[in-house]
């Protein structure tokens, strides 16, 4: 998926343009729109900014699912995984109560990196515990269910997990591959490998392992 970039500075001199549609078009070179710190101050309205509490001078990405919404570079990787591992907890709540939740990246296997990240055949033998990202682990006990609703962005990219919680499944044990690849001016982001050359730029899925139980 192909985003825009944000580049803030003190001496930038472009402005902010009154049409909000320009921020949802990929510009040339390294896709940056370059705005000077005040001036993206004084016209904040017109973006958002997730993950953090003030613009700053630096470099941003934008959102893939939310429009006119830029994360730091530095923490766009975590944000959006953190983001998807609570789109999940969100959705489950809303439908069932569970004892407990898994959400992990897989390790990348080197080996296949010129064909798909991630693990080939992965069976209910192997120990998943060996090939989780341990920097993108996480998991939650006691999930209750709930009458708020939330707007998922990203439950769509999880359709196995979301047939088996609509469906009440009371076990849910699998290994699903999701597009998790972005492409920034010349920079490939993929997810749980942060920023990769462009021989692997058509890579575009890596593997997550969820389990839950009722």
């Amino acid at each position: 998926m192909k985003l825009l970039a944000l580049r803030i500075g003190k001496n930038y001199t472009e402005v902010m343009p009154n049409d909000v549609n320009f921020f949802r078009i990929p510009r040339e070179g390294d896709g940056a729109l370059r705005i000077s710190l005040n001036d993206i101050t004084k016209n904040n309205n017109k973006l958002r900014l997730c993950g953090d509490n003030h613009w700053r001078e630096g470099y941003y990405y934008a959102h893939p699912k939310k429009e006119n919404c830029f994360i730091p570079d530095k923490i766009f990787e975590r944000f959006i995984i953190e983001e998807q591992f609570g789109d999940i907890v969100n959705y489950i709540s809303e439908n069932m109560s569970v004892k407990y939740l898994k959400f992990s990246l897989l390790k990348s296997d080197e080996k296949s990196l010129s064909g798909k990240v991630g693990y080939k055949g992965v069976s209910a033998e192997t120990d998943i515990s060996k090939i989780i990202n341990k920097n993108f682990s996480y998991s939650i006990g006691g999930i209750s269910k709930t009458n708020k609703r939330e707007t998922h962005y990203w439950i769509d990219e999880f359709p196995m997990l979301k047939s088996a919680v609509k469906n009440g499944a009371s076990t849910f044990q699998s290994v699903i591959n999701v597009n998790s690849s972005f492409e920034i001016g010349g920079r490939i982001i993929l997810l749980g490998m942060g920023e990769v050359g462009s021989k692997y730029k058509n890579i575009k899925q890596t593997q997550y392992y969820i389990e839950y139980s009722k």
